[in-house]
């Protein structure tokens, strides 16, 4: 039968590693295991996370700013942002965007 000491410092492991698995999901998002990673081609390794990223100049951001006298581009700025895919490789480490 364990005692006690060894059975806490056991608990405390599992919960460190729960944590740690939080963190790395917050992180990279879940494991999606029907992608293969593009790197090293292993898959069931690669985490996908959706994301919202500034891409180039808004040709209707431009012609507000030009309308409003440049006025708009202190509320919105010329970036649009669009919604990607970011996938990590826990494998190799990689990671890129689709």
């Amino acid at each position: 039968m364990k005692t006690i000491c060894a059975r806490f410092f056991e608990l405390l492991g599992a919960a460190a590693d729960r944590a740690q698995a939080a963190a790395e999901i917050k992180k990279w998002g879940i494991v999606n295991p029907e992608i293969v990673c593009r790197q090293c081609q292993k898959p069931g390794r690669v985490r996908i996370l959706p994301l919202k990223r500034k891409t180039g100049i808004s040709g209707g951001k431009v012609m507000g700013a030009l309308v409003t006298g440049g006025v708009s581009l202190l509320a919105t700025g010329l970036s649009r942002k669009q919604l990607v895919t970011q996938a990590h490789c826990d494998n190799c480490n990689s990671t890129w965007d689709f």
